[in-house]
């Protein structure tokens, strides 16, 4: 049976949404030396550590795409989004609701291509809100 990885579900983007944060909350907390951390601070750091390590006039040039740039500086980070393969497809899985067996060969293939810029690309939709 093949798993259903549809992520226009509300229930879906906001486990989405949950697991971005409490992955970028650890980092604010580690850098700030704090043990809690509101949406609004946990996004902002991250926005202050990417322009402060990445987003400047090279890089610019490099990747005109804020989401291309965000999804290049989110693979070079040594925190939490994994980065193994079979930590990918377990997070996705997990996120979908999904038994990780379901999960065809296409679909992780599709998965491990378009993890980082996705991610990226939510981390934006939520930066755009601060």
């Amino acid at each position: 049976m093949k798993a259903n990885l549809n992520t226009n579900k509300k229930e879906y983007k906001e486990r989405l949404k949950k697991y971005i944060l409490e992955i970028l909350k650890e980092d604010y907390k580690e850098y700030n030396n704090k043990s809690r951390a509101t949406e609004k601070q946990t996004i902002k750091h991250f926005i202050y550590r990417f322009n402060l390590e990445f987003n400047y006039g090279a890089n610019i040039k490099i990747y005109p795409n804020i989401i291309n740039r965000t999804e290049v500086y989110l693979k070079g980070l040594p925190f939490s989004f994994p980065y193994m393969y079979k930590d990918m497809i377990k997070d996705v899985a997990k996120l979908h609701k999904a038994n990780i067996k379901t999960i065809t060969e296409e679909q992780r293939y599709t998965i491990m291509q378009d993890y980082f810029y996705y991610i990226a690309k939510e981390i934006i939709k939520l930066s755009n809100n601060y």
